[in-house]
């Protein structure tokens, strides 16, 4: 892309009137001093967000064992939070559980993934009893800091055999070049990829009708653990090329989704309090209509709730 914008650079200068040409070329030097710092801004900025991106690696660890049910103590820091969230009554009484129950939290990453909506990859109504066996997604990097793989833990379940589902991402030069899936092995029947279709066929001779059945694809999230490759993708159709393309660019925003957005925000989505700010606006406008009103009780007013912080 730089380099064919460098070209027609290059094109436009020479084609410009004699009298701009070393102008034109005078301002081309400080064009590329400008990239330069961008290029330096940017690389530092990869730094620091690949270094908060490991910090955070750990939150998401204790996370998953409070949604599975394997952390049972309350440490004191979480107790301080409750001393936030509920009123007096309630407080006391949950300062009195010593211990969580160790259940998990049902269908938490079911509703995580269909709050966040994730811009590229829709959950289908198919997916979802599949995705209530989800227990964690779990961010590993690798030592580039720029390749990575996303882990999809499951547990027993009637659809297939896999208890994870990996992707992996390979990158040359920061660009998307290659994304590994696994292979899922499905149960009879329950490859939500798949639909069968029917349609009538006449035979022109006999007159007679038969019905074809005939397997074809169709939308879902278990699309994502396809494998992609752009190893010798210039030999292959241009429509081909701009397909893989396409798909890779969609395995690029959803796996920055969810390392971006979803997995540290896991609760707000949970909590549908992340979804373009609608649930946000609307605490806020009853918090609003509450401060014009004297009419509420203390027990009534609703609860202010914080607002959405800044995408990163």
């Amino acid at each position: 892309m730089e380099e064919d914008l460098e070209k027609q650079i290059t094109q436009k200068i020479v084609a410009a009137p004699p009298g701009d040409k070393l102008k034109l070329i005078a301002l081309k030097y400080h064009l590329d001093q400008i990239k330069e710092q961008d290029k330096e801004i940017e690389k530092q900025s990869d730094e620091i967000q690949a270094k908060y991106d490991l910090l955070n690696l750990p939150q998401y660890q204790e996370s998953a064992a409070i949604v599975n049910g394997t952390q049972i103590n309350i440490t004191d820091e979480q107790r301080d939070i409750a001393k936030r969230v509920f009123n007096e009554e309630d407080l006391k009484a949950y300062l009195e559980i010593e211990k969580l129950d160790g259940k998990p939290i049902e269908k938490y990453w079911l509703t995580v993934l269909k709050n966040s909506q994730l811009s590229e990859l829709d959950v289908q109504e198919h997916d979802e009893p599949l995705l209530t066996f989800l227990e964690n997604i779990e961010l590993k990097w690798e030592q580039n800091m720029t390749d990575f793989t996303l882990v999809f833990s499951f547990s027993d379940n009637p659809h297939f055999k896999n208890k994870q589902l990996l992707k992996k991402f390979f990158h040359k030069e920061k660009e998307l070049i290659k994304t590994e899936g696994t292979k899922i092995e499905w149960n009879d029947g329950k490859n939500v990829t798949k639909k069968l279709t029917k349609k009538k066929q006449k035979n022109k001779k006999t007159g007679q009708t038969r019905v074809i059945s005939k397997e074809v694809d169709q939308e879902s999230f278990f699309l994502f653990f396809r494998t992609l490759n752009t190893d010798n993708i210039e030999k292959l159709p241009e429509e081909e090329q701009e397909e893989i393309q396409e798909q890779l660019e969609i395995d690029h925003e959803t796996g920055r989704q969810i390392i971006d957005e979803i997995l540290p925000y896991q609760v707000e989505y949970y909590l549908n309090l992340r979804n373009d700010g609608e649930e946000i606006e609307e605490v806020d406008k009853q918090q609003t209509r509450a401060d014009d009103s004297d009419d509420f009780s203390d027990e009534d007013k609703p609860i202010t709730k914080a607002k959405k912080p800044a995408k990163k």
